[in-house]
Parts: structure tokens; sequence; C-alpha cells
């Protein structure tokens, strides 16, 4: 049995100027063939669950292409051709295979069209034929659409937010794939949308109500037949037609698909009468700062979630920063900063000189402002770090060059480019340590509590302007489907499913 296996992960962010164009890939993640095994072999990443399943089953594994970007606006057309065509390429030239494993995001925006998953399926499919099973992995904050369903066999989504189980989606599609090319099951995929879009923030899995929400897909997944239930809350960021809040299931044939298929619409209404509660506080930045400052021990987490790393956000806010140098903070800070400018002028002062710069304000000035940093250049950084939480440990992140330049108390962590920040290994790799820390400034909305949950006495969302900013209504929309909440919300939705062709060989017709 020979089983190709490739990635193509990338999530856009529609309200940001920069484009993920091929250097944005390199600057993270584009492997090819053998390269591929042996950088995410191991690893906590969805390849390494499908390696881990594939190969103790004897499969010969068949690698193509690995990409993967720190979020940020939508995907080039050269970038996409790229990835795409190397992929293909690969089907094309190694020969046959009896199925193709795919770990995708599910918020890929193009440059020029809104389905970037859709588009890449539909080509896999045409190289593959209709016979050949097609199945692939999504980021919970997926957002699913008629072509994702009509193109693969199967679709199977992270159960958790904080994300800690991408390698144990990966094992659970790389299982569904192989029953399939064994022709023992025939995997249907079908969903069911609602007109909502809540606030990142506000749905962790391990809070309500995304709890109960998930408890019932796993309910409707331990049904006989049933393959896998998603729920898809999505990452709200994008300007497009047709999103919103899906739930999706994959059944054993088609029967067992129309069966469940109230089920499953059932769970989406379920989501939308909650919506409500998903709603998030967020906490002005002094008194985040005060209340860090009148409580003993640390670190108190500050997250700015406006300009989260992950969200697509460019990291270039200094708004935080502004308000620690203002307030005369005389207790440990570590802050984080994309700058190029700066830590190139940093670089050439060098370690222990000082230096008066700017920071912050570089790539999106609609939101953020330069701030005034004068310090000691402390460290200097080739910007490597291998991740070391749950999500993606012993993956390799890339913030370009780095400097940490001190200002008093204050830590400044300046970057030449955009990086995951919700990994304490973050700021580890530079030699400064967030326990030590009397507050820690982070850009994530909740993907960070995973991390720094177990060390910090206590984590705040604070209110500052950006591009993935909870607060949706001040974000300029201008393609949205109407109506959508939380623009609408006097309207009862007609909620409907959307269910897969259910082609294949196998032979369930349950």
């Amino acid at each position: 049995m020979r089983i190709a296996i490739g990635q193509f992960m990338e999530e856009s962010n529609t309200f940001v100027r920069q484009r993920a164009d091929l250097a944005h890939f390199r600057s993270t993640q584009l492997l090819y063939g053998a390269e591929m095994v042996e950088r995410l072999r191991g690893t906590r990443a969805e390849v390494g669950g499908f390696l881990d399943t594939l190969v103790p089953a004897g499969v010969e594994v068949v690698p193509t292409v690995a990409a993967n970007a720190v979020s940020s606006g939508p995907v080039t057309r050269d970038a996409f051709h790229h990835v795409r065509d190397a992929l293909l390429e690969a089907l094309a030239t190694r020969g046959p295979v009896d199925g193709v494993l795919l770990a995708l995001h599910g918020a890929m925006v193009l440059e020029d069209a809104p389905d970037g998953e859709g588009e890449l399926l539909a080509a896999v499919r045409k190289a593959i034929g209709p016979d050949v099973p097609l199945v692939a992995t999504l980021d919970l904050h997926a957002t699913i659409t008629p072509r994702m369903v009509e193109e693969a066999d199967a679709l199977v989504g992270y159960d958790t937010y904080p994300h800690i189980d991408l390698y144990e989606t990966g094992a659970k599609a790389a299982t569904i794939l192989l029953r399939a090319v064994r022709g023992e099951i025939r995997p249907v995929t079908l969903f069911a949308r609602s007109p909502m879009l809540v606030p990142a923030e506000g749905q962790g899995t391990g809070d309500q109500p995304m709890a109960g929400l998930m408890a019932d897909a796993k309910r409707l997944e331990a049904r006989p037949g049933v393959l896998a239930v998603s729920i898809f809350p999505v990452q709200p960021w994008l300007d497009i037609p047709d999103t919103g809040f899906s739930v999706m299931a994959v059944a054993d044939g088609l029967r067992r698909a129309a069966e469940i298929e109230p089920m499953v619409r059932q769970l989406a209404w379920q989501a939308w009468e909650s919506r409500r509660r998903f709603a998030v506080n967020l906490l002005p930045v002094d008194e985040a700062i005060r209340r860090a400052l009148a409580a003993e021990g640390g670190p108190f987490v500050l997250s700015e979630s406006a300009d989260s790393t992950g969200s697509g956000s460019p990291g270039d806010s200094a708004h935080v920063l502004e308000r620690l140098l203002a307030l005369d903070i005389r207790e440990r800070c570590l802050v984080t900063v994309v700058d190029a400018p700066a830590v190139g002028r940093a670089i050439a002062a060098g370690v222990g000189a000082d230096v008066s710069t700017t920071v912050g304000g570089t790539l999106d000035p609609r939101y953020n402002r330069p701030v005034r940093l004068t310090g000691r250049v402390r460290i200097l950084s080739d910007g490597r770090f291998i991740s070391s939480d749950k999500k993606s440990a012993g993956v390799e992140f890339q913030m370009g060059r780095a400097v940490v330049i001190e200002a008093g108390r204050i830590a400044v962590l300046t970057t030449e480019r955009p990086a995951f920040t919700f990994d304490p290994a973050l700021y580890r790799s530079v030699g400064l340590e967030p326990r030590d820390a009397k507050i820690v400034v982070v850009k994530s909305p909740l993907q960070f509590r995973d991390g720094y949950g177990p060390i910090a006495q206590a984590c705040w969302v604070v209110d500052t302007p950006g591009p993935s900013t909870a607060r949706l209504e001040r974000l300029e929309w201008r393609h949205r489907s109407r109506p959508l909440f939380p623009f609408d919300d006097d309207f009862e939705p007609e909620i409907r499913a959307v269910l897969g062709p259910g082609r294949g060989a196998g032979p369930s017709r349950r």
C-alpha cells in the first residue's frame, strides 16, 4: 500500500495588508520529499501523527511537500501555485498511490479567491481520479465550504482550543484513510453552518459554551458508523461570503450520513442559540498593568490579541510597551515587537551598546504607531527556536534576526519577522525566562494558555486596536454574507446540511 502525504497550511486574515508570498512560507517551513519526513517525524504536528500511524501499518509513505506559514494576509497566487504544483508533481512522478493524506488549515484565502483549500483539494482530486481516497486534517478555526466537502472523502478537525491535539488528529485521519483504502469503510462528509462569527478568545474548548458543544459532538461520534465529528467555530477575520460556525461529520456510507444529518443540523442550531455566550471581556491596558502590580508574585500574562501573529496580525504593535514605559514600571517585564529596522540598528550598535530607536508601527500604521525606546542591547539572536508546547512540540520556527533591548527592567524582544508568540520558548530562546517576570506580553487570543497557563498567576486579554481584534464591529467589512451575527441579530437562520458525494470503492451502504 502506498500513501502520499503532504501539508499546506496558512491561516489568512483579510484585514491584514501583508501577503503570504513564497518567501513567507520559506521563512517558516517549506520542505520537499524526504526532507519533509526527516524534519517532521517525531514532532507533535499532524505529519508526526500521519507517520506514526502509517509506517507501523506497513505503508510505503510517499512524501510530497510540507508548507507551513505564520498566519498572515491572503496567499499570493505564485506561492499557492508553487506549493500546489510541487504536490501535484510528486503525485505524477512518484508512481500511483492508493490514497492521499493532507494536513491543511482550512482558513487559507487566496489573493483572488476565497477558498484556497477547496481549490487545492479539487486539483488533487483531478490528479488522482474519483476512486482514490483523499483525507485531510483541518484546524478548528477552518471555514468549511461545499467544495471542500465535495472533493475530499473525509475531513477531520482538531477537538481542542488551545490546540493540543494536532498529532492525534493526524493519527485519526490516517486511520480513516487506511480503513478506506482497505475497503472497510466508505467515508462520506457532511456539514451544517450557522451564520455567526464569535470572538476567538471565547472559543476555548474547556470553557462554555464550546465544552458543551464538544461533548455533544463526541456523543454523536460514538454512534455506530460515525467516524468523526468536528466543530469549527471559525477564525472570524475573514471578510468573505459564506463563512460561519460549522459542524461537520464523517459517516460510513451515504445511508448513515443521511441518518445523522438532522443531528448535525441540530448541533449547528445549538451553537446559534449559544452565540452570545462566546462574548469576551477585554481589559484596558492600564487596568491590566495596575492589577498585575498590585498582586503578589507573577508572571501576569497580558495578551494583545488584536495584534496576534497567530491570527494573521503583523505583530508590530507597541501599545502595551508604550504604557509600560509611560508608567515607569520598575518590575521585570517581557514584551515582543516586530520591527526589522530597529533590529538592524541594534545589531549595528552591538551587544552592550546603548541605542535610541523607535519600535512598532512599521508594518501596519493603520493600527500601530512607533514608540521611542532607549535602552541597552543585551542579546543578538538568529531568531530560530524549537517549539515546546503541546501544539507543535519539536517543530522549528523562525522570527528572523532578533535582539533584546533592555529599558530599565523592561526587556523588549524585537524581531525582523512575525512569529507565533504563544509558546514560552519564544522568550526562552533568547535567554528570557517568563517565570521570572512580573508581566509577560504575548500576542495570541487563547493558544497561549496552553504554555503559559501552568506558570501564570493570571492571564488577561487587553483592549488594543488591530486587525485581529475581538471587537469585530471595529473592522471594515465589505464582502461578508448577510445576515450574519454579530452584525445582525434579529433573524432566525435556516440551517441546512451539505452532503458529500460518497465516492470510493468501500462496500459500506449502511
